[in-house]
């Protein structure tokens, strides 16, 4: 399951101490929160609601913030962020459901400077499809801003109503494992800014399947998301058995007794796989590692570990 934009919320104010952010609407229970604020007081602010901090920045005679917190199921009508003098505000809050509830935040890196074009920095994801979120919070006159054409999802673009400071960005899922590379973010002037990107990672899928004596004439598992599968057979008969992993991913087989007429294991990325066997019997069984086939395997034989694949083991007789 990807981790997907629900809502895309913009305020601002002027002269306050305490920046009342109104969402839109209610955040579902679990829904992961970011919020991106900005004030023009250097000294700083501090977030009610048990907010965690990423960036905390003073590029400049404003301070920026990027926050994050897992909604609950009752939560406030505003969100309140409060400065020691008057000061003026512009900020987003940004919903997301379908990431990883105990650990949402795959990467997260941020960059301050002055140019026409903010650039945010490059992240690492660690699993596929990880939704990118990444802008720039800035003076006022770096709005409107044009968000980098990568982030082809819902994007935000606000100024507080004196024309102070202003926040612009944007979203995106990457399907990649690895480094995305910065965006750029051009702003309307030459302004100060501080830039980010956040990696969020999505809700890692578990499949747990006990099976015992069945007889399957085709058994097939593709995993396209990252998460865990765990398989345990016993007694089974299986025509043909196969199981394909398209994303990283911990597998685990455990098999007893059983008889496979032909037996496939496909990697495509780098999962620890962990395959128990007892008293099988095989007409045919088969490994392609990393899109390299190493043939015919011998039960109790699993092939070395290659240059740039993940580990492979078995145990068992």
């Amino acid at each position: 399951m990807s981790s997907t934009v629900e809502n895309v919320w913009e305020d601002s104010d002027t002269n306050t101490t305490t920046f009342a952010f109104t969402p839109g609407g209610v955040p579902a229970d679990g829904s992961l929160l970011i919020a991106c604020i900005v004030n023009t007081k250097s000294a700083g602010f501090s977030a009610a609601d048990s907010w965690a901090t990423l960036g905390n920045e003073s590029p400049g005679a404003f301070h920026t913030k990027v926050l994050w917190r897992t909604a609950g199921g009752s939560e406030p009508a505003t969100y309140n962020f409060t400065s020691e003098d008057a000061t003026d505000w512009a900020g987003c809050i940004i919903e997301i459901s379908g990431h990883d509830p105990s650990d949402p935040i795959d990467d997260f890196a941020v960059t301050t400077g002055r140019d026409v074009t903010a650039i945010a920095p490059s992240v690492t994801t660690t699993r596929g499809d990880d939704l990118i979120i990444s802008g720039a919070l800035s003076e006022g006159s770096a709005s409107p801003f044009v968000i980098d054409t990568d982030l082809t999802g819902s994007g935000w673009d606000v100024v507080d109503g004196s024309g102070d400071v202003a926040t612009g960005g944007g979203t995106v899922n990457v399907a990649a494992v690895g480094a995305t590379g910065s965006y750029s973010h051009d702003q309307n002037a030459n302004s100060k800014y501080m830039a980010f990107t956040i990696a969020i990672k999505d809700k890692a899928t578990v499949i747990d399947v006990n099976a015992n004596s069945q007889k399957f004439t085709s058994y097939n598992v593709i995993v396209t998301l990252s998460g865990e599968i765990s398989a345990k057979h016993n007694r089974q008969v299986f025509t043909s058995y196969n199981v394909t992993v398209l994303h990283p991913t911990t597998l685990s087989i455990d098999h007893n007794a059983q008889k496979f007429t032909s037996y496939n294991i496909v990697r495509t990325f780098k999962p620890k796989v962990e395959v128990n066997h007892s008293a099988q019997k095989f007409e045919s069984f088969n490994v392609m590692v990393d899109g390299f086939y190493v043939g015919q395997v011998v039960p109790g034989v699993w092939p070395d570990e290659r240059p740039d694949t993940g580990k492979v083991e078995e145990t068992g007789g």
